[in-house]
């Protein structure tokens, strides 16, 4: 039982975001060059190095990229998400050696890539051989191995795991900067917050209390006020009823 309610919250709610950022996507395939161009001349920083510089703070340091990247790898699933409403194709996917695992408007629009393994433990050898230019890792699964990565690429390090609703919003502003697309990232942004307030008009009660989590042979794991789903949910007008700075406490079903 508990599994099914998982799968209902937890992919629900991640169908809600994705679809409506590629929707945004798709839905502005045909923006000029010129705009893209425009978007990629405001993302150099006043005191940056050089002008034709872009760069990035993040969360082990900063980047500096000479012009938008080309051959990018990604180390989570949501960047792929990310990549493809942006109409950017990654060379390398961190996939767990399952491409079933992506959601189909994605395989959709995924082309051929080289799977680099697990997210928790990417293919190091195989990544360097790929020769990206730009690597895009999870601060808590990637962090021991940032300085192998960034040696590889310039490496991009986001909280993608433990993050809220908000702050993927503000992962996504940053991979938008990153790809050279800020201008269509901020487009699709504001397409999705149009789509937010469509959905919060139809719902006609959000005085529930929702409690989304997931169940494994180790336990009962609530995602909290802190997590991803439950502060999407907060967004819609639901109540979590866990409160932590824990993402994803661990409860006892009593």
């Amino acid at each position: 039982m508990f599994q099914g309610i998982k799968r209902v919250l937890s992919f629900t709610v991640l169908s809600i975001v994705i679809l409506s950022l590629i929707a945004c996507g798709n839905a502005a395939n045909n923006d000029s060059k010129q705009a893209a161009e425009a978007g990629q001349a405001s993302e150099t920083p006043a005191n940056a190095p050089s002008a034709s510089k872009t760069v990035i703070e993040h969360a082990l340091g900063k980047i500096e990229l000479e012009k938008a990247p080309e051959r990018i790898i990604v180390l989570e699933f949501s960047y792929t998400d990310a990549l493809m409403t942006l109409g950017v194709q990654p060379i390398g996917v961190a996939d767990d050696d399952d491409p079933a695992l992506f959601m189909d408007v994605v395989k959709e629009q995924l082309k051929d890539y080289t799977s680099i393994g697990s997210r928790y433990e990417p293919n190091i050898e195989l990544i360097s051989s790929l020769k990206p230019d730009l690597i895009i890792a999870d601060l808590n699964h990637h962090k021991t191995v940032y300085e192998q990565l960034n040696a590889i690429a310039p490496t991009l390090v986001l909280d993608d795991h433990q993050a809220d609703y908000n702050q993927m919003l503000e992962n996504y502003k940053i991979i938008a900067k990153a790809l050279g697309k800020e201008a269509d990232g901020q487009k699709r942004l504001e397409e999705h917050a149009a789509k937010m307030d469509e959905a919060k008009a139809k719902i006609k009660d959000a005085s529930l209390s929702v409690l989304p989590a997931v169940v494994n042979p180790k336990g009962f794991y609530a995602h909290s006020d802190h997590s991803y789903t439950g502060s999407f949910l907060a967004s819609l007008g639901f109540t979590d009823p866990v409160k932590s700075e824990d993402s994803y406490p661990q409860l006892s079903l009593e």
